[in-house]
């Protein structure tokens, strides 16, 4: 019973990095887009990456907390979302990386 109940609060958690990096990739490239969307956040939290870095921490734990109710059960299943996770980390990090090589060396500004 024990294991089922780690396995399960692991995998919310797991779950719930995966978006947090989506969303830190998503708010990141998209306040360099749309200049509202960095001001709110500046504005908000007294700077950009502050604000990011605020929403994502909130929305992990809430996020992990709310999933650990229906996470999976199987130590399988965690070890697949542990691969997810490094893909989806690596991928946002080229991402970032990609679009700021872009900014600075590609676009006309």
């Amino acid at each position: 019973m024990k294991t089922l109940r780690k396995n399960k609060l692991v995998s919310a958690f797991l779950i719930s990095a995966v978006l947090s990096v989506i969303a830190v990739v998503a708010l990141t490239i998209g306040g360099e887009l749309h200049k509202p969307l960095k001001n709110w956040l500046a504005d908000m939290f007294t700077h950009h990456w502050v604000g990011k870095g605020v929403l994502t921490f909130v929305g992990f734990y809430i996020l992990g907390l709310i999933l650990q109710y229906t996470g999976v059960r199987g130590i399988k299943s965690v070890i697949k979302l542990i691969y997810l996770l490094s893909i989806v980390a690596l991928i946002g990090a080229l991402a970032i990386i990609g679009f700021y090589y872009y900014e600075v060396f590609i676009a006309i500004h």
